[in-house]
């Protein structure tokens, strides 16, 4: 972490486009994920994201 950085919570912000693609990729069989920017690195598919939404 950053000097006098602040940690928060992830999060994105995606489009309604960006879901009805990432929703139809998925019904194609395709896995679709995501990567954090930063430090964290984390990975997260998007079966995980769209239980959020």
């Amino acid at each position: 972490m950053a000097k006098n950085g602040v940690k928060c919570t992830d999060f994105a912000t995606l489009h309604p486009e960006d879901v009805a693609a990432a929703k139809q990729l998925t019904e194609m069989g395709v896995h679709v994920f995501f990567n954090s920017i930063g430090v964290s690195g984390n990975v997260t598919e998007w079966t995980t994201v769209a239980k959020r939404i």
